[in-house]
């Protein structure tokens, strides 16, 4: 053979020492035309995982085994028509991250993705979902994930055989005349968060073929006649590594697809409203907004609603509920509207539980009524309703350990006299699902239970909904405590004992209707 042969070889060699297959261009490289009717809903993505047992990198760790020779094909199960194939246990975390940033990019969920860590799973990945505000849930199961040969060039593979022989033996080794691809398939399922019910699910099948010379597949002495026959781990695991992108694009790309067209349809329709906008009594949560503001009459308030805040997470019952607590200077008027605004959009469902609660001074003027804020500055109620009235839940409580009329205890000595006709009959509004307890009638003042130690002193409405032995029973034995027992429950405690502390009356009020509210049983 001449030198110049072998010179042009020797250069073919050095073109090709990093020959390999470029990757692909990202999805979220380019511009989406996914999220042009995105859906106003989070998305919680849990950790992937493989429904297989691989072949190469093991579960327990990435470490590569070491094959003397492949197994024979007919033990590999698919793609034995075509030649070896292998299981390979993929990069899942990375797989994870490369589907976060796509669904991101595809701006299909309004409000963002949640990935979930392997390390949450100790704790219910559903329950952290919903904390974190996910409406959906979305499980993928990687179930095949393989490299395999699927044969040579036909032509190609003689004429560079002829080459090999006859021209130059390095230039043959730069000739792509051998196919190989990589093979994905993946089961998603996206469900809803609170019932744990499965909305959709679909499999998806992707595979990327690609013509390989000797230094993509790794360089074999004699590869020409000897591949894939003398491949060990390393050759179908760089094949692998080179084809494995490709055909996750397509899976990402089939799976974005998927997502926009079976979401958009569902979101026509008003199937969707049941399970989030309405929701249902088995998966209802209670939200609440605790306010204490001490101020004369009511020096505990903070720790009143600290005694709440614990009767709520008793009487919550499973899944996840929201309590926000406000106490003195951190109680304002702006930061309480806040705390009720972000219970509106889809946080709060139809049959959620919220409640209002309220320890501190009432106040009533010629602008109407209003709860003391401390400082001067007060709340009106007026500007709570608003507030409220963007929340989705048709079972809201306002429970007020206040007066705003009478004289002493909890009113404010400014408030002025008050009609009694239509006391805070906005707060028990039936269309809306609202109700409302009141410490105390439109012309009463409400008081603390005294005690011994001035620190230890309650509003009687808090002490006797949240002190043992005080507080209100499940005297239906249903396993839950109804507004209506509570109620029952203050208004024969209440007025007694307000009549033997003080010599003055006290008489719970309901505005609005008892009926649809409960809350569980703590264990």
């Amino acid at each position: 053979m001449s030198g110049r042969r072998w010179i042009v070889g020797i250069a073919g060699l050095l073109l090709a020492a990093g020959c390999s297959v470029s990757p692909p261009r990202r999805l979220r490289e380019g511009t989406s035309d996914f999220g042009r009717n995105p859906i106003q809903f989070r998305l919680a993505l849990e950790p992937i995982e493989l429904g297989f047992i691989p072949d190469l990198r093991g579960v327990a760790a990435d470490t590569l085994q070491s094959f003397a020779s492949p197994p024979d094909s007919s033990q590999v199960g698919a793609g034995e028509a075509f030649g070896p194939s292998f299981r390979v246990r993929a990069d899942l975390k990375q797989l994870q991250a490369n589907l976060e940033e796509s669904l991101r990019w595809s701006k299909i969920f309004e409000e963002g993705v949640v990935r979930l860590e392997t390390g949450d799973e100790l704790r219910d990945f559903y329950q952290i979902a919903d904390e974190a505000g996910a409406r959906m849930l979305m499980k993928v199961r990687l179930d095949d994930s393989r490299v395999r040969y699927v044969g040579t060039a036909g032509l190609v593979w003689w004429l560079n055989m002829f080459n090999y022989f006859i021209w130059s033996p390095p230039f043959a080794w730069w000739v792509p005349d051998e196919s190989f691809a990589v093979d994905l398939a993946a089961h998603v399922e996206l469900l809803e968060v609170r019932t744990q019910t499965t909305l959709f699910a679909e499999t998806f099948e992707a595979s990327h073929e690609e013509w390989l010379n000797e230094f993509m597949h790794g360089w074999l002495v004699l590869g020409l006649f000897r591949a894939p026959s003398a491949f060990e781990s390393e050759n179908w695991l760089q094949v692998y590594d080179q084809l494995f992108p490709y055909a996750e694009l397509q899976f990402e790309q089939a799976l974005l697809d998927w997502l926009s067209r079976t979401l958009a349809s569902f979101f026509e329709g008003d199937a969707w409203r049941i399970p989030f906008e309405e929701g249902s009594d088995d998966s209802a949560r209670t939200h609440a907004v605790i306010v204490g503001v001490p101020g004369e009459g009511a020096e505990n308030a903070d720790r009143d609603a600290q005694a709440v805040e614990a009767f709520l997470a008793e009487h919550s019952g499973e899944g996840v509920s929201s309590r926000t607590v406000l106490t003195g200077s951190g109680a304002s008027r702006e930061a309480i509207l806040k705390a009720v605004e972000a219970l509106q959009g889809t946080k709060t469902l139809k049959r959620d539980r919220v409640v209002f609660y309220f320890s501190g001074r009432g106040l009533h003027d010629a602008d109407g009524f209003k709860l003391d804020c401390g400082a001067g500055a007060a709340l009106p109620l007026e500007a709570l309703r608003e507030a409220m009235g963007g929340v989705a839940s048709t079972r809201v409580l306002f429970l007020l350990d206040t007066s705003f009329g009478g004289s002493g205890g909890r009113t404010h000595p400014d408030s002025l006299p008050i009609d009694p006709e239509g006391y805070l009959a906005e707060l028990g509004d039936p269309e809306r699902g609202w109700r409302a307890i009141v410490a105390a009638g439109p012309e009463e003042a409400a008081w603390n239970l005294t005690t011994n130690l001035p620190e230890d002193e309650r509003g009687l409405l808090t002490s006797f909904l949240t002190s043992s032995g005080r507080s209100p029973r499940d005297t239906s034995g249903d396993g839950e405590l109804s507004l209506l027992e509570i109620f029952t429950h203050l208004r024969e405690r209440v007025p007694p004992a307000a009549l033997a502390f003080t010599g003055l009356s006290q008489t719970p009020l309901l505005i609005g209707s008892a009926e649809d509210f409960k809350l569980k049983i703590g264990d």
